[in-house]
């Protein structure tokens, strides 16, 4: 059967998304993903994305500026 690592995680979050995040889980949760049939290769690709996702320098939010201009459209101005 050829697993993918959405296929790892779809099984995670079905079967174990009750887990904390600590090292050791990670570690019992390979095995036990290992043990469910999914390659190892996958099962790392899966935490390493999952693990991306709370990567805070991804994403930066810029605020918004003191001047900033609203610009309605034409419905909009109907109702105002």
């Amino acid at each position: 059967m050829k697993e993918t690592t959405l296929d790892v995680l779809f099984y995670l979050l079905d079967n174990f998304s009750d887990y904390d995040d600590s090292g050791q889980n990670r570690d019992i949760l390979h095995n036990q993903l290992e043990d469910a049939g999914f390659p190892a290769r996958k099962i790392t690709q899966a935490f390493d994305w999952l693990e991306s996702l709370s990567d805070e320098k991804k994403y930066i939010i810029i605020p918004p500026r003191e001047r900033s201009t609203r610009i309605f459209s034409t419905n909009e101005q109907h109702w105002l």
